[in-house]
């Protein structure tokens, strides 16, 4: 009597291990040779007429790098990671498909934009139309050019911009170095990473003193120890009243606060906004530091140096105004505001 066939089910697909994902390529770069192939076969349909070939888009990719981008677009999130990663250094793929890649979240495709082999001309394409996060990935690049240092210098900051000074390979001008303590003026968030680059000089840090807080400028003098500090003999209130407005700059501003004249910081911050300083004086007296936010706001100081500012104006002012970590709360989503309506709610709260 015959045997009944043994019914064999078919075997479990094993996890994907370690020598499968390092044969990816490779199989890829087979079924990439294989499609090439087939597309030489004699009996291959006709050519494309000429007009047709003009029509077609001279950027398009071949119908398996489509296919392949495809279904990458299609993976979960930690495939997309592993195989973005495996086709970075693949020769056959094209720089239409490798930026194609790097237009997906930066999250999966932060590897391709800091390790792919990529144009100049498409970098700055990914740097004007993609996120602050693509736009940290490509700071953080080996080896950036100087002129994507200048295209990431004129990015918006503040965080880009910390990437790019992080980058011990990036190839910074002294011209460079320039433009970020002239941004560093306005935004303390700059300054700590700028004062530990190779290229900072004893003569960025004289210009960059007025405008730091204690730590800071330990830190300078640190590295610098025969910078001068400056001293507390700093512009009078009096000096600030017959001042330009033009010579007024924020950074001014910041070294008399910095040198403890409070009265000359009031002074000149109520002549930038027409405002009675005495009034501003006032508003700090209380348990409050909405009107200092608004201010800080309308004059377009980074609120990253919101806490510094309160600080100091606290050691100068009898520890006033006596806030919490709520009033800070309170705080906070008046940075958002834009400059001119910061300055109206001042105006109606000074009254």
């Amino acid at each position: 009597m015959a045997q009944p066939a043994v019914k064999s089910s078919p075997p479990e697909r094993a996890p994907l291990g370690g020598r499968d994902r390092d044969s990816y390529v490779s199989l890829l770069e087979a079924l990439k040779t294989a499609t090439q192939t087939v597309s030489r076969i004699p009996d291959a349909p006709a050519p494309v007429p000429p007009t047709a070939r003009e029509a077609r888009p001279s950027g398009d990719l071949d119908h398996f790098t489509r296919l392949l981008i495809d279904t990458l677009r299609k993976s979960e999130s930690r495939e997309q990671r592993a195989r973005i990663a495996q086709l970075i250094d693949a020769p056959w793929l094209p720089e239409a498909a490798r930026l194609e890649l790097c237009a997906l979240p930066a999250e999966v495709s932060q590897a391709m934009l800091q390790q792919a082999p990529l144009s100049d001309a498409a970098l700055f394409n990914l740097l004007n139309n993609q996120s602050e996060a693509h736009q940290i990935a490509i700071a953080r690049r080996p080896g950036l050019s100087n002129n994507l240092v200048k295209a990431i210098i004129n990015l918006p900051p503040y965080l880009v911009q910390m990437a790019l000074l992080n980058n011990a390979s990036a190839r910074f001008e002294p011209e460079d170095i320039q433009s970020l303590c002239q941004l560093a003026q306005g935004h303390a968030a700059l300054r700590g990473a700028l004062i530990r680059h190779p290229l900072f000089t004893e003569a960025h840090a004289k210009a960059l003193m007025a405008s730091v807080g204690p730590a800071l400028r330990d830190a300078l003098t640190a590295r610098f120890p025969y910078l001068a500090v400056p001293t507390a003999t700093a512009t009078s209130a009096q000096a600030v009243a017959e001042l330009k407005l033009s010579s007024l700059t924020n950074g001014l501003l910041l070294n008399l606060l910095n040198v403890g004249q409070l009265d000359a910081f009031l002074e000149g911050m109520g002549r930038k906004l027409n405002l009675n300083s005495a009034k501003l004086r006032d508003s700090l007296n209380g348990q409050s530091c909405v009107t200092l936010a608004l201010s800080m706001t309308a004059l377009g100081i980074d609120r990253a140096a919101f806490g510094t500012v309160l600080e100091q104006i606290q050691r100068l002012n009898n520890q006033r105004p006596k806030v919490t970590s709520a009033h800070h709360l309170l705080a906070r989503p008046v940075f958002d505001l834009p400059p001119a309506m910061a300055r109206e709610k001042l105006q109606a709260i000074l009254g």
